[in-house]
Formats: structure tokens, C-alpha cells, sequence
């Protein structure tokens, strides 16, 4: 699924998840440098996992600008809002890399782990998470990543109208009859 970037800056296709949206969590194992466009694909996940490897190290950075040339794949909207803005423009306007351990204490990845663990510990945290009520999985991610940036009262808003549907649910009913019988419950996804 490549992009294909036009004259007026506007992109084609999913390549850089820049236009892709999907209703399930999206996680990212990197298990190499994640550079330009690689990070831009990156920025467009829910979870990340990185390794760190002892011979080369894995290295973040958005490089665009070291070649005069944007960074479109979504980098100067999405860098901003899951780093802290001062050292997102730092590094768009630098080109400079950073280190998986500087992305971690940035917040911008969850774990660094060895690079044999990086797919082993995408997948136990995609179980840990298919584990839970899909319905409400896919409402929390929805509800997070659309009241982002919103006022308080209208993200607020925004949120009742998601939970609502949820708690009409047979997994809502069976969630909280598990806790009462202590038992794990029987989920559905419906």
C-alpha cells in the first residue's frame, strides 16, 4: 500500500497510515530504525514496542527536512500531540535522531525491549488486550483518538456518546456479573 504524494501536497493511499483508520488497536513492533516516512507509519499506531539493539541502536526521526523536503505522511500534525511540542519541533526542524531509549523516556514508545523480544511482546500485549470486551476496546480507542484535542465539555460530550452503546452490550452485563462471582467473564462481543 504505497502513497503517492501529488503536487499540492495531498497523499494517495494508506502508506503511512496517514489516511488509514481501523476500529481494532493498532501496535507497532520495530525491530529497526524508524526514519521519515517509517516514523510517520509509526505515528500512526496506538502501541509501540522498540528494540534496542547493542550493535547499531535503533533510531526515531523524522528527515525530511534534511533533504528540503516536507514531511507529509503526518508528521507536523500527529509528532506535536504524542510528544511534548517543544521537543517535536526540535526534531522536525533539526532532522536530528534520537535513540529508542530517548523515545521511550519521550513517552513516545510503551516498551524497549531485546530485538528477539520486540514481535514476543507486541503479541502478549495484543492478547492481553484481545482478552478484554472488544466492543469497549473499540469504543475506547474510537473515543480517544476523537476527543483528542477538543474542548473539555465537548470531548465530554463526545464520550457519553460513545458509552452509551457499550452499556447496553451483553459483554457489559457479563462483565460485571464475572467481577460480583469472581470469575473471569465470558465475552462475546455483543
Amino acid at each position: 500500500m504505497g502513497s503517492k504524494l501529488l503536487a499540492d501536497g495531498e497523499t494517495l493511499g494508506r502508506g503511512l497510515l496517514r489516511t488509514f483508520d481501523v476500529v481494532k488497536p493498532v501496535i507497532a513492533a520495530i525491530n529497526g530504525h524508524a526514519i521519515a516516512g517509517g516514523l510517520e507509519l509509526v505515528q500512526g499506531t496506538d502501541l509501540r514496542i522498540a528494540s534496542v539493539s547493542a550493535k547499531f541502536g535503533v533510531q526515531f526521526g523524522v528527515q525530511e527536512v534534511k533533504w528540503a523536503i516536507f514531511p507529509g505522511g503526518g508528521s507536523t500534525v500527529r509528532l506535536p500531540k504524542q510528544i511534548p511540542y517543544a521537543r517535536a519541533m526540535e526534531l522536525l526542524l533539526t532532522g536530528d535522531l534520537i535513540t529508542a531509549a530517548e523515545a521511550l523516556d519521550l513517552g513516545f514508545l510503551n516498551r524497549v525491549v531485546a530485538p528477539a523480544e520486540v514481535l514476543p511482546a507486541a503479541l502478549q500485549l495484543a492478547g492481553r488486550i484481545a482478552a478484554n470486551g472488544p466492543i469497549a476496546v473499540q469504543a475506547i480507542r474510537r473515543s480517544a483518538r476523537e476527543c483528542q484535542g477538543r474542548p473539555e465539555a465537548a470531548a465530554m460530550k463526545i464520550e457519553s456518546q460513545m458509552a452509551a452503546p457499550v452499556f447496553r452490550t451483553e459483554d457489559a452485563r457479563e462483565g460485571p456479573l464475572a467481577f460480583m462471582q469472581k470469575r473471569k467473564p465470558v465475552l462475546h462481543g455483543r
